[in-house]
């Protein structure tokens, strides 16, 4: 019994679709073109946010530290950046670490490395790179940095900050990142009424041509 009734609802469904040929066609069309877009709205939805994430993790401000500083006043400073909510994570170059890394950058700059070997003492500084949760954190966290240097004691072996040098392109990328954000939201939100509401249309017209 089951099968019958089974079989009459693919006969009938069969039979309609043939008899309103272009209008089916035209519905299935609909359809999957509407699919597809709201596929590539999600997808490319994913993919600006992935883009921006990555940008966003580019960005970081470094505090470079005098030659003369001891490694437990900078792990101390780093213990007490560590503790504010704008920061995510720090990484710690150390003096040795910094000259092998400009070594590798320079290596086929044959009069560099000659310089170099020339020198008694390493004169690269250690330095903290900071990277916060948010763009709009690093003004902050700077500040924090800032007034750090201002109170002297043992925050008086920051040699320099570099956010000031970085604060336009920081700005600039943060006010990319939101906007990029916000269009994006917008145009996924409208795109997606509009496939629905043509979808919901076509359906309608196909019924009508049916109970014709």
């Amino acid at each position: 019994m089951l099968f019958v009734k089974i079989r009459r609802i693919i006969k009938a469904g069969f039979m309609n679709f043939w008899r309103n040929g272009w209008v089916s066609v035209a519905t299935i069309l609909v359809m999957a073109i509407t699919l597809f877009t709201i596929g590539s709205i999600i997808f490319a939805r994913v993919i600006l946010i992935s883009t921006l994430d990555e940008l966003q993790s580019k960005v970081d401000i470094s505090v470079y530290f005098k030659t003369d500083a001891k490694e437990q006043d900078i792990f101390s400073l780093k213990d007490s950046l560590l503790k504010l909510n704008e920061v995510k994570n720090i990484e710690y170059i150390s003096r040795d670490q910094a000259l092998q890394d400009f070594k590798e950058r320079h290596k086929n700059n044959a009069l560099i490395t000659q310089s170099l070997d020339e020198l008694d003492s390493n004169p690269l500084e250690a330095a903290l790179n900071i990277k916060a949760k948010k763009t709009t954190q690093y003004t902050d966290i700077a500040r924090f940095l800032e007034d750090k240097m201002d109170s002297g004691g043992i925050d008086s072996i920051i040699d320099k900050i570099n956010y000031r040098q970085n604060k336009l392109v920081i700005e600039r990328l943060t006010n990319i990142l939101d906007s990029a954000k916000r269009i994006g939201f917008a145009l996924s939100i409208i795109l997606i009424i509009i496939s629905i509401l043509v979808t919901f249309n076509t359906i309608r017209m196909a019924r009508s041509e049916e109970r014709r």
